[in-house]
C-alpha cells in the first residue's frame, strides 16, 4: 500500500503512507523505482516518522535529516535520492591517485574539517611525507563516473594494547584471525544520501584487502586533528566496544607506572585515552534494530551518564534519538586534567577523564546545553532555557544534588537567642540565583572549578588583597578545597576551616570512624590551618552588603558573635536540590516530600518519566528504612534505571510482553502487597586528598532498602540492624596512620570484604580495592597469610602476580564456571553436590572459617569418582590459554628480563 503526492519542494516528492508486508520486503527496491518512474520529474522522497515508531526496511534505506539547531519537532524526517537505489555493481571502488586531488578538493568543499581532510588525501596519495602516511591506503568510491567518497586506513599493528584495553572478546577472538587482516580506520567521507552503500563498501574493502575487521579510535573531537583522525560517516555501522580497567601498579609516589600484569611493553604502554570502534565479517551481516524514541537525560550526572553508557553498549540495538541536557555539557579531558592538576578531587568522582573519552559522548547522542525550566507532561514537551521547546518519548531525570549559595545576612537578633544546634541551613536562606558576590565560591563541577582557580590565582597575585581563605562547611570536599588552597601556594595560616555542625554523633561522620576525623583536624592545626568548630555564618561586612565579601561574622559556641576579614569564602555546606530544579519538578507535578518520590522501578509516579539520584526517595508505602541514595553507588543507580528503560524499549530481548508505560506508573493501592525493591551490592567510594598532602580512601558496602512495617526511626541514630552488623565484622588492618600507609579490611560475618579504609601518603589503588571488595577472602587468603604474618603491607600484597590473576576482570566468568561444575550432583544417589557438602559443612560448624579434614576428604573423593577435578581442570586450561596474552603471571619473566637490563 502506498500513496504519494508532490511535495510543495520542487524536487521532492512526499511519502503519506507506507505498508510492506515483511515477506515482500525484497522487492522493496523495485516499488521505490516505480516512485520515481510514476513521478519522473523528481530526484527525492520524503516522508515524516514519529519518534516512536519502530524501525523498518524503508528507514534503512532513507536519510534522517538533522533538525536545525535549537529546533525539535514530534516527527523525523527523512530523505531518499534516486542515487541511492542503484544497484551495488554500480560501486566502484579503485585506488585513490593524485589525479583525484581536484575532484576531492570540491568534494570536501563546505564541510567543517574540509582542510585537515584534504590534506590527510593528498598526503597518503602523493606526498608520503610521514612514515604513517607511506603505510596507508586509500580508496574512492564512485558511481557512474562521480566521487561519491573516500576512505583512508591502513593495518591495526597495536593489537595486544587494544586487547588489554577493550573487550574485543565480545565481538571476535583475535588468535583466530591473521594478524594482518585487520584495518584501522582514520578518515571517511561519503555524500549522506547514499549512507545506505556504507555496508556494501566496508564488506567489499575487507573482501579486497583480505582483512577481518575495522577498528576506528575516536579521540577527543579537539584533538582528532593532531591524532590524523576524523568523525567518520560509517559510525553507525560500527560498535562501540567496552573499555577495560586493567590492574594498575602504584608506587609510593603516586604515579601510575606501567600497566601491571600484562606479559608484553606494547600492552603495557601509556596511551591518550580514546572510545575504541569496531566490526568484522560477522557484524557487519547484524542488522541492529534502530530505536527512534525521543530519550532526554537531564543532567550530566554519573547516574546520567551510566545510563548512557549502558543505552550505547547495549547489543543488537542503536539509540538514534538520545539528547542529553545540561547547562554546561560533558566537559573534555584537557578540561578535566587541568582541573584534576590545581588539586581538587571530587569525594565521589566515578567517572574519569579517561572513561568519559573511552565513551565518545558526542557520538552517542545530542547535547543540548541549557536548564530544564518547565514541562508539559500531557503533552511531553519540554522548555529548556525558557524559548525552546523538546518533545520526548521517555525522560529520565538525573540532576543530583549541588553546594548552594546561601544568605549569609540573617537576623542576628535573633540568632542570638538560640543555641547553635538549633540554627539549620534553612531553605530560606538559599539565593534563588547565582550569588552576586564576587568572592562568595560553590564548587559542583569542572566547569566551577577552572573559574574559581583563575580567580583564587588572581587574589593571590594582587598585593593588596588580605584576609583569610575561608572554607565553611562539614562534607567531604571541603577537606579536598583545603588541600586545593594549599597547593595553589596559599599559606596555611590564611585558611580559615570553619565547620558548622555540631559534634558529630559516630555514625554521621563523613570518615569511616570519628576519631580519624580528629585525627585529621589536629593534623591540618598541625600544619597552621585554623580549624574551628561548631560555628555559624551569620553576616557579611556587618551587615552593609556590597558586591565583595571583606568580613564574615560567625555566632560562635560560646554564644558570642566574631568577625574575620576574608579574602574568599567556600561553602562546602550540605548538598541540597538545586533551585531551578525544584522549579521545574513542581511545573512537572511530581510528587515531592522533601525529595521526589519515584517507585521501585524508579518511575516517578508519572508515565514515561523516571528519575533517581541523591535527591530522590522511595515511597513511604512500601519502605521503612534509613535508605538514602546518597549512601548508594551513582554506577549501580544508572544500571538499574538503564535496565528498567530497555524493558519498555526492547521487551523482546528480555522475553518480557510488551506493555503499555502507563501500567507501570501504577500507584500501589494495597499497602500491603509490598513490591519487591532494588538491591544494590557495588561499593560507594569516598576518595580525597587530604590538606597535608595525604590521602584518605573509604569503599563500603551500601545499605538497602527494607520493606516492611512503616516504623519511624530516628535520622540520626543508627538501627539495631545496623549495630548488629558492624559488631559482627572482623578487622584487620596493615600499617599505621602516622607512617601513613594504613589500609584496614573489615570482613563480615560470611567472610567477604565489606569495607576498606586507607589513609596513606601515596593515591591509594582505588580500582584494585573496588575489584576485591566484595570477594570471599578466601579467594585471597587474607586471614591465613596474614596470621602467619606473610602479609606485611596490604598495597605490596595485592599487587603479587599471583594475586592479581584473580583481580582479572574475566575472573569472575571463570568463578561463574568453577560453580556451576561445583552444583553438578552427577554420580550421586542423594542428589548432593559438592558446594552443598560445603554448604553443610559450614552449618554443622556454625560458620567456621573453613571446613573439618573429614569434609575435606569427603569433597577430594567426591571431585575424583565423578570427574568433576578433571572438567575443573579442563576449564583452568581453557581460561588460561584464552587469556594468556593478559594474565599477569605470564608478565613475570618479562618483567624480569627488563629489570636486568
Amino acid at each position: 500500500m502506498l500513496f504519494l503526492r508532490a511535495s510543495d519542494e520542487k524536487n521532492a516528492m512526499y511519502l503519506l503512507l507506507f505498508h510492506l508486508e515483511p515477506v515482500y520486503s525484497t522487492h522493496l527496491d523495485y516499488i521505490l523505482i516505480q516512485c520515481f518512474r510514476v513521478l519522473p520529474g523528481y530526484d527525492y522522497l520524503i516522508t515524516e516518522i514519529p519518534t516512536a515508531s519502530r524501525t523498518s526496511l524503508l528507514l534503512r534505506k532513507m536519510v534522517r535529516v538533522a533538525m536545525r539547531e535549537g529546533h525539535f519537532l514530534h516527527e523525523n524526517l527523512y530523505a531518499l535520492h534516486r542515487i541511492a537505489l542503484l544497484r551495488h555493481d554500480d560501486v566502484e571502488l579503485i585506488p585513490g591517485s593524485p589525479a583525484d586531488i581536484p575532484v576531492i578538493q570540491h568534494f570536501l568543499q563546505g564541510k567543517a574539517n574540509h582542510k585537515a581532510l584534504l590534506d590527510a588525501f593528498i598526503d597518503s596519495t602523493h606526498y608520503r611525507t610521514s612514515r604513517q602516511a607511506s603505510q596507508l591506503h586509500t580508496t574512492v568510491f564512485r558511481i557512474a563516473g562521480t566521487i561519491i567518497g573516500f576512505v583512508i586506513f591502513g593495518q591495526e599493528t597495536n593489537l595486544d594494547y587494544l586487547q588489554a584495553q577493550y573487550n574485543i572478546d565480545d565481538f571476535m577472538y583475535i588468535p583466530q584471525h591473521r594478524e594482518q587482516g585487520h584495518l584501522r580506520i582514520f578518515h571517511y567521507v561519503i555524500t549522506p544520501l547514499v549512507n545506505s552503500f556504507n555496508q556494501f563498501i566496508l564488506k567489499e574493502l575487507l573482501r579486497i584487502h583480505n582483512a577481518s575487521s575495522y577498528f576506528y579510535r575516536f579521540y577527543p573531537l579537539d584533538q582528532q586533528e593532531e591524532r590524523n583522525d576524523s568523525f567518520v560517516c560509517c559510525l553507525e555501522n560500527l560498535q562501540l566496544v567496552r573499555p577495560r580497567y586493567p590492574v594498575l601498579k602504584y608506587n609510593e609516589s603516586g604515579d601510575e607506572s606501567d600497566w601491571l600484569m600484562l606479559p608484553t611493553s606494547q600492552a603495557r604502554d601509556v596511551q591518550p585515552p580514546f572510545a575504541l570502534f569496531h566490526t568484522n565479517r560477522r557484524t557487519l551481516y547484524d542488522l541492529r534494530e534502530d530505536i527512534l524514541d525521543r530519550i532526554v537525560i537531564i543532567g550530566a550526572s554519573d547516574m546520567s551518564l551510566q545510563v548512557l553508557r549502558n543505552l550505547s553498549l547495549f547489543p543488537h540495538v542503536s539509540f538514534t534519538n538520545i539528547l542529553l541536557i545540561d547547562p554546561h555539557g560533558v566537559p573534555i579531558i584537557d578540561f578535566l586534567d587541568k582541573v584534576a592538576a590545581n588539586g581538587y578531587r571530587s569525594a565521589r568522582e566515578l567517572f574519569t577523564a579517561r572513561e568519559l573519552c573511552q565513551l565518545a559522548v558526542p557520538t552517542q547522542c545530542q547535547i543540548v546545553y541549557g536548564r530544564a525550566v518547565t514541562m508539559d507532561k500531557e503533552n511531553r514537551l519540554l522548555h529548556v532555557n525558557a524559548k525552546t521547546r523538546i518533545p520526548f518519548d521517555w525522560m529520565v531525570i538525573g540532576t543530583g544534588t549541588q553546594f548552594l549559595s546561601f544568605n549569609i545576612n540573617v537576623d542576628t537578633d535573633y540568632i542570638s537567642t538560640l543555641l547553635n544546634e538549633n540554627i539549620p541551613n534553612k531553605p530560606q536562606r538559599r539565593m534563588q540565583m547565582k550569588s552576586p558576590l564576587n568572592n562568595y565560591f560553590v564548587m559542583n563541577n569542572a566547569f566551577e572549578v577552572d573559574a574559581v582557580v583563575k580567580d583564587v590565582q588572581a587574589l593571590l597575585s594582587d598585593p593588596s588583597s588580605k584576609g583569610y581563605f575561608v572554607v565553611y562547611g562539614n562534607a567531604l570536599e571541603a577537606y579536598g578545597g583545603v588541600a586545593s588552597l594549599l597547593k595553589r601556594g596559599v599559606a596555611s595560616d590564611e585558611i580559615l576551616f570553619v565547620n558548622p555542625a555540631p559534634a558529630y554523633p559516630e555514625s554521621a561522620t563523613v570518615f569511616s570512624s570519628m576519631d580519624l576525623e580528629r585525627w585529621v583536624k589536629s593534623e591540618m592545626f598541625s600544619q597552621g590551618v585554623v580549624v574551628i568548630m561548631e560555628w555559624i555564618a551569620v553576616a557579611h561586612n556587618e551587615g552593609r552588603g556590597g558586591d565583595v565579601i571583606e568580613t564574615v561574622t560567625f555566632w560562635t559556641d560560646e554564644a558570642t558573635f566574631k568577625t574575620y576579614q576574608v579574602q574568599a569564602f567556600f561553602n562546602y555546606s550540605d548538598r541540597q536540590m538545586n533551585p531551578y530544579t525544584q522549579s521545574f519538578l513542581n511545573s512537572a507535578h511530581l510528587i515531592l516530600d522533601k525529595k521526589v518520590v519515584v517507585d521501585e522501578q524508579f518511575y516517578a509516579y508519572r508515565p514515561r518519566i523516571m528519575a533517581a539520584g541523591s535527591w530522590c526517595k522511595f515511597s513511604r508505602r512500601h519502605f521503612v528504612s534509613n535508605f538514602e541514595f546518597n549512601d548508594v553507588n551513582s554506577r549501580e543507580i544508572g544500571d538499574a534505571v538503564s535496565m528498567e528503560l530497555l524493558k519498555n524499549l526492547c521487551p523482546e530481548m528480555f522475553l518480557l510482553d510488551a506493555k503499555k508505560p502507563e501500567e507501570k506508573a501504577v500507584v500501589h493501592k494495597d499497602i500491603t502487597a509490598y513490591p519487591k525493591l532494588p538491591q544494590f551490592r557495588k561499593p560507594v567510594v569516598d576518595n580525597i586528598a587530604l590538606p597535608f598532602g595525604w590521602y584518605y580512601c573509604n569503599i563500603r558496602s551500601p545499605p538497602n532498602p527494607i520493606a516492611g512495617t512503616a516504623t519511624m526511626t530516628s535520622s540520626s541514630e543508627p538501627d539495631k540492624k545496623s549495630k548488629l552488623r558492624m559488631d559482627d565484622r572482623r578487622l584487620i588492618s596493615t600499617g599505621c596512620i602516622a607512617d601513613g600507609n594504613l589500609c584496614e579490611i573489615y570482613l563480615d560475618k560470611l567472610y567477604l570484604i565489606d569495607q576498606i579504609v586507607c589513609v596513606t601518603q601515596f593515591a591509594p589503588p582505588v580500582d584494585t580495592l573496588m575489584t576485591i571488595h566484595g570477594m570471599h577472602e578466601g579467594w585471597l587468603e587474607l586471614i591465613r597469610r596474614f596470621e602467619d604474618g606473610y602479609i606485611s603491607s596490604f598495597f605490596e600484597y595485592f599487587q603479587e602476580l599471583w594475586l592479581s590473576c584473580i583481580l582479572y576482570d574475566r575472573f569472575p566468568a571463570l568463578g561463574g564456571e568453577l560453580r556451576r561444575l561445583l552444583l553438578d550432583d552427577r554420580g550421586d544417589g542423594n542428589n548432593i553436590s559438592v558446594l552443598q557438602l560445603v554448604v553443610q559443612s559450614f552449618q554443622n560448624q556454625e560458620m567456621a572459617h573453613s571446613p573439618n579434614n573429614q569434609t575435606l576428604e569427603e569433597i577430594a573423593r567426591r571431585l575424583r569418582v565423578t570427574g568433576i577435578n578433571m572438567d575443573i581442570e579442563k576449564t583452568m586450561e581453557n581460561f588460561l590459554e584464552c587469556n594468556n596474552r593478559h594474565l599477569p603471571m605470564y608478565a613475570a619473566k618479562d618483567n624480569v628480563g627488563e629489570q636486568l637490563n
